[in-house]
């Protein structure tokens, strides 16, 4: 019974390893969380070097006697060394530093804190993982559809689609984007590669169509459009501190005008998702220089999707746009972003293990949820992954699929004590950090 308690402990903290043979996890693996240290102006950098443990002072009944803490001291090698090669000020330092007193566990599997006998107990907490849902709005018999996926580290990634299809990811419970502007951001950068992706069109090229009066066949008459119909439009915009003119790109939809049968007015429409082809439209087409068209597939066009009604909604045209979007509204910035800075803010955010990571246990629930088996082994999310939960999200909207019991014991897991002491330490290493980066900012 003790053996969940003695081995969780040892893999987080194995006194008789030495540095050069200590794994990357447990105590060593928080270090390397936190460490190599840089300074602001990134010209000095502090480097994690190995720690060591020096075995307990007294035995455990020893501390009880005399009313000390049963544990081992840490000593951690750390080296300060200068990044510019043109820095001949400086000398590097190796130094062993001692850190403190970490409580060690008994033979009994408890702890000795000031002669008094602790135990730490195990946690059951919402594992990281995949969540999905389907349940009526309050007061309403409106459904909406959503999955949430609970990484390790990070916020957690919601997404939901309300009775209309339109599907959303929330990034901070507040902030939301349209899925397929994530979509984009992860690969998918046009509407045709979306489309294309989860198998809902095909393309038509218009060059191969014949017609003998210009206009379509009745074969394509009634059709409906996959994608937007997207025109580069060139635009002049003064800039309003220097007055000089600057050249924009604009997306436009591309339009037409109709009249009406019975009232003999002008209306103008669009080439959106869901528009059904007139005979015409083949003219004003060719006209606009578009060879290539992508229709939703027969089984589709009675059948609600969540991408095509997305892809209505969706402000961004293709991955630098979506990039710049999402910038915008995670910022909450009203002018247009420098396509750089957005990109690497990005990446940072959502590509970055420092800030997000699923952990084993998120990775191994959401493959099991989604694939079957355990394909991938990345800490982020993937585009295989958000498109995998869209597909199911689909599912749950057709009413094939149902949703999950939050509550269930599946969907929980034990949190041992080796992994809340490594949290403790991570949280300790965190202040730890942040004050060298200080300090290195204040000295010469």
């Amino acid at each position: 019974l003790l053996s969940v308690q003695l081995e969780s402990f040892r893999r987080f903290m194995d006194l008789y390893t030495p540095p050069e043979k200590q794994s990357s996890e447990g105590l060593y693996k928080a270090f390397q969380e936190f460490f190599p240290v840089k300074d602001a102006r990134e010209e000095y950098i502090m480097e994690f070097g190995g720690y060591l443990l020096e075995p307990p002072r007294y035995s455990p009944e020893e501390c009880k006697v005399r009313g000390v803490t049963y544990g081992v001291q840490l000593k951690v090698r750390f080296l300060l060394r200068a990044l510019k090669p043109d820095n001949t000020v400086f000398t590097p330092k190796d130094e062993w530093v001692y850190l403190g007193v970490i409580p060690y566990m008994t033979p009994r599997g408890t702890f000795i804190i000031r002669g008094v006998e602790r135990v730490v107990i195990n946690q059951l907490h919402r594992s990281p993982g995949l969540l999905f849902s389907a349940k009526a709005r309050e007061g309403t018999t409106e459904m909406t559809f959503g999955a949430r996926v609970i990484p390790e580290k990070g916020t957690w990634t919601e997404f939901a689609a309300d009775s209309t299809g339109f599907a959303r990811i929330y990034l901070d419970r507040k902030k939301f984007v349209p899925a397929t502007l994530m979509l984009r951001v992860l690969g998918l950068s046009s509407d045709a590669d979306i489309v294309l992706y989860f198998g809902l069109a095909e393309e038509v090229k218009l060059s191969q169509i014949r017609s003998r009066d210009g206009t379509f066949p009745d074969a394509y008459v009634g059709r409906k459009l996959a994608t937007r119909i997207i025109q580069i439009a060139q635009q002049d915009i003064p800039d309003q501190e220097t007055g000089e003119i600057i050249g924009m790109t604009r997306f436009e939809v591309l339009s037409k005008e109709r009249r009406e049968d019975k009232t003999g007015k002008r209306s103008t429409v669009y080439f959106d998702v869901g528009y059904p082809l007139e005979k015409e439209d083949l003219a004003i087409l060719r006209e606009n220089g578009v060879d290539t068209i992508y229709l939703i597939k027969p089984q589709y066009e009675d059948e609600r999707h969540l991408i095509l009604a997305t892809l209505k909604k969706d402000p961004s045209y293709n991955q630098t746009s979506a990039i710049k979007e999402l910038y915008r509204v995670m910022k909450g910035a009203e002018s247009t972003p420098d396509e750089e800075i957005a990109r690497q803010y990005v990446e940072k955010q959502f590509f970055s293990t420092k800030r997000y990571d699923l952990g084993r246990v998120g990775r191994f629930q959401l493959n099991r949820k989604l694939y079957g088996d355990q394909r991938y082994d990345d800490p982020i999310l993937r585009l295989e992954d958000v498109t995998a939960i869209l597909a199911h999200l689909q599912k749950l909207f057709l009413g094939e699929a149902e949703g999950d019991e939050e509550d269930h014991l599946s969907h929980r897991r034990i949190r041992t004590v080796g992994e809340q002491m490594y949290l403790q330490v991570a949280e300790g290493l965190s202040r730890l950090t942040r004050v060298i980066r200080e300090k290195m900012g204040t000295y010469e």
